[in-house]
């Protein structure tokens, strides 16, 4: 008898390492999951600093450029529609260049 105890006893130690498995798995995926997330957002980050920075050394070579604070303006406007994807970039650059 004491052979038998000691099978199911190794069952049941069997079926609480395979529970603990499964539930580490879960969490390791879940954790990748959320690691993935984290990536695509430090990217999207990345793609607008350098937007941002791209717009800012385009507006400071025209101010470099123009003396005209208005124009100036209106060129930082443009780009400031152009970094932020505006559908209407046609639209706005002629209605800045149309004001003048």
């Amino acid at each position: 008898m004491s052979v038998g105890i000691s099978r199911a006893r190794s069952r049941v130690a069997n079926a609480k390492q395979e529970d603990t498995l499964a539930r580490r798995v879960r969490i390791l995926e879940s954790s990748k999951r959320v690691l993935e997330r984290e990536v695509v957002l430090h990217r999207r980050a990345a793609e607008l600093a350098r937007g941002q920075s791209e717009m800012l050394i385009q507006s400071l070579n025209f101010l470099a450029t123009e003396s005209n604070l208005d124009k100036f303006l209106g060129h930082v406007l443009k780009v400031t529609v152009q970094q932020m994807g505006g559908g209407a970039r046609r639209e706005s650059a002629g209605h800045l260049e149309g004001s003048r």
